[in-house]
């Protein structure tokens, strides 16, 4: 009789594993859960305590806050929504019109097509596991991921999915960014960059473990969707708990969606060029997406494209447009930097030599985030970082004319403030707002008086103990030898090398009209400096070693003034100075020179109407950011691309009164259909 039992639950149990799920998504595995309150606060509920539910039970609480928020952000939109619905089609809506009429309606329209190009860690990136190729050759990164099959037959045991969201992977996936345990390898093991120099094409030099391939999120048989891109640059979370916590996560979401109600079709008038923002610039698929797309929207419209670039997405951008014929050149309207760290950041030596403490955050009294293992891989094995190294401007430029008129216009300015009397010198910059007007009202880490409020990036980035370290290539690469052990130093060693852009480098004018967004609101690290030895330490404690001391200057709270405003100084004294007929506007972020109205980079119109960006010089653009209340408004860096009036002002942008070259497209419907269904811009 046993056995006889025996036999019935075995067969029973046989025939339901099938439909078992052993994966990472089992509630069974649930563990500790997070909420957010709302104030905006996270805070984490263990297992073991008697409150626990598993996070499911909070999903709707969570999306009711995202979707209140939601509401407020289209509130504030409402008034730019419903003035350009449409706009670009002539008020036709786009799903009423076959894709040929439509296209005929935007080449009559007054709107240019767009490429969106997202900066750092903001491209979601999506990772297909061959489950048998990686249990086979890396059982260490199966182990410490957690998991012990792959088969779904043995459905008491944890497999992995196919694919999973690695960046940003959700709250209970293997691939968390609230990590409570330093220790955990899952992330750091799937992030790492494996380089290979001997390839010659630095696009074929990356891999990752075996069993293992990322890519952008849409670009997977799991991920694929009809938004060609657009969806791997927006909501970089799918968590309502994340997306109702903080603004930086939502990327090009509301500036995506605003550009949809314009009339813009992915695929079709514009296009996100995603990509894995772990490789250099130059190993980048962003450089054939973007080429690739001014090229069919000029074929498709007959109209020029504009470029909107965000942080390292800006200098993407601008690398795209350096290796361009002049030919090329012409299909393209401009470029709009947006935080661009056009000559780097300091703070990206920080997570390489200590860990970063902005990925950090309480849960209670826990520490959650990534941990120092991830991201010592992560940034230590990308070569985007090395991208985004302080650059040597201040020194290789220190005698130029222009450089010159920086360095005595940041005296200028104090000597005006400090004595209350103009100068008796003439102003350096004199197409730059004078420090008697207003333009940083409102924020209490600036003044509100119009100062260039640049730093000398000459001075040094990094201090251990009693050495100073500068952004010159040789003092770059002593601070990497002297302070990164040697198993990571010789892959960072050569992506100094991989990483040089002559053009960029040497300041060069990428060839069309620029319009470069900076902020100067916030106090932003600049100088790190570090009383003992980290590498010792965090090698010794597997454990973080922050900063003991940070010295700061203005900038985004991200990216330093200096670094985002510095070319196109240089680029509007070329102008003005007759070195160049293509025009530059630098404009300030969060600045009331302008007053409250939403500033223009035209400066005149013709008889028909078209609109003209003839002059260079200073904008204000003022914000909606201070006034937010959602709790997850702000101004810095990675949220600037969320303010309503900033969207505004790249609407403004877009919409030229251009006249196309072609009166009709000479694509077909069935042309059209394979452009959009097969995100061709993209392969």
């Amino acid at each position: 009789m046993i056995k006889q039992l025996l036999a019935i639950v075995t067969i029973g149990i046989i025939s339901i594993a099938p439909y078992l799920d052993n994966t990472d998504r089992n509630s069974w595995f649930e563990d500790d859960t997070f909420i957010v309150s709302v104030e905006g606060k996270i805070n984490r509920i263990r297992r073991s305590d008697p409150d626990w539910k598993p996070q499911s039970e909070f999903e709707q609480y969570h999306e009711q806050i995202y979707q209140e928020q939601e509401r407020q952000r289209k509130e504030k939109m409402k008034e730019l929504l419903e003035s350009t619905a449409n706009v670009c089609t002539n008020g036709k809506d786009p799903s009423q019109l076959s894709l040929q009429d439509y296209i005929n309606e935007f080449i009559a329209g007054p709107c240019q097509p767009v490429i969106l190009v997202p900066g750092i860690i903001a491209t979601i990136l999506q990772v297909k596991i061959d489950c048998e190729t990686l249990q086979a050759k890396r059982p260490d990164i199966f182990e410490n991921c957690g998991w012990q099959t792959c088969s779904a037959s043995k459905f008491w045991l944890k497999k992995p999915n196919e694919e999973y969201r690695l960046w940003m992977g959700s709250i209970n996936s293997p691939f968390t960014i609230a990590m409570t345990n330093k220790k955990s390898k899952c992330f750091g093991d799937f992030i790492e960059l494996y380089y290979d120099k001997s390839k010659k094409d630095p696009k074929e030099r990356y891999s990752a473990a075996p069993g293992i391939s990322i890519t952008w999120y849409g670009n997977t048989p799991l991920s694929a969707d009809a938004e060609c891109g657009t969806t791997a640059i927006q909501e970089l979370s799918t968590d309502s708990i994340i997306k109702s916590s903080m603004c930086d996560t939502k990327g090009y979401h509301t500036f995506s969606d605003t550009l949809k109600n314009m009339g813009y079709i992915p695929g079709l008038t514009m296009q996100a060029a995603p990509y894995d923002f772990r490789k250099s610039i130059v190993a980048s698929e962003s450089q054939k997406y973007i080429k690739k797309s001014i090229e069919t929207f000029y074929k498709l419209t007959g109209k020029t494209t504009y470029i909107f670039g965000h942080s390292l997405g800006s200098l993407h951008a601008t690398e795209a447009i350096y290796n361009m014929t002049p030919e090329e050149k012409q299909k393209v309207a401009g470029i709009v930097t947006m935080a661009g760290p056009l000559l780097g950041a300091t703070k990206t030596f920080k997570p390489q030599v200590g860990g970063d403490d902005s990925y950090m955050f309480k849960v209670l009294s826990i520490d959650a985030g990534i941990n120092w293992y991830a991201q010592r891989k992560m940034s230590r094995t990308s070569s985007s970082v090395v991208d985004l190294y302080p650059k040597d401007t201040y020194f290789r430029f220190r005698t130029e004319t222009w450089m010159q008129q920086i360095l005595d216009r940041i005296k200028w300015d104090k000597e005006f403030l400090s004595t209350g009397k103009r100068p008796s010198r003439p102003n350096p910059l004199n197409w730059f707002p004078e420090p008697d007007q207003i333009c940083g009202a409102d924020f209490e880490e600036r003044s509100n008086h119009c100062q260039l409020l640049m730093s000398d990036m000459s001075e040094h980035f990094l201090r251990v103990v009693d050495k100073l370290y500068y952004s010159t290539e040789e003092s770059m690469i002593e601070a990497l030898s002297e302070n990164i052990n040697s198993d990571a130093l010789q892959q960072l060693l050569e992506y100094v090398q991989e990483t040089k852009r002559v053009k960029a480098d040497n300041l060069e004018h990428p060839g069309v009209p620029m319009v470069v967004i900076y902020a100067a609101n916030q106090l932003t690290p600049a100088q790190f400096e570090y009383d003992k030895q980290p590498q010792p330490i965090v090698d010794s404690s597997d454990d973080f070693y922050l900063p003991d001391h940070i010295q700061k200057a203005y900038g985004d709270a991200t990216v330093l003034a200096s670094s985002a405003m510095t070319p196109a100084i240089k680029w509007i004294y070329e102008h003005k100075n007759g070195q160049t007929n293509i025009p530059t506007k630098l404009v300030e972020y969060c600045s009331q020179y302008s007053g409250d109205a939403v500033s223009s980079i035209y400066d005149s119109t013709d008889e028909q109407q078209q609109k003209q960006f003839t002059e260079s010089g200073y904008l204000g653009l003022t914000c909606s950011c201070k006034y937010g209340q959602t709790g997850i408004d702000n101004c810095s860096h990675g949220c600037i691309i969320s303010d309503a009036l900033l969207i505004q002002f790249a609407s403004q942008v877009l919409t030229t009164n251009w006249k196309s070259t072609i009166s009709q497209t000479t694509a077909t419907e069935i042309e059209l259909k394979a452009i959009k269904e097969g995100c061709t811009n993209l392969h």
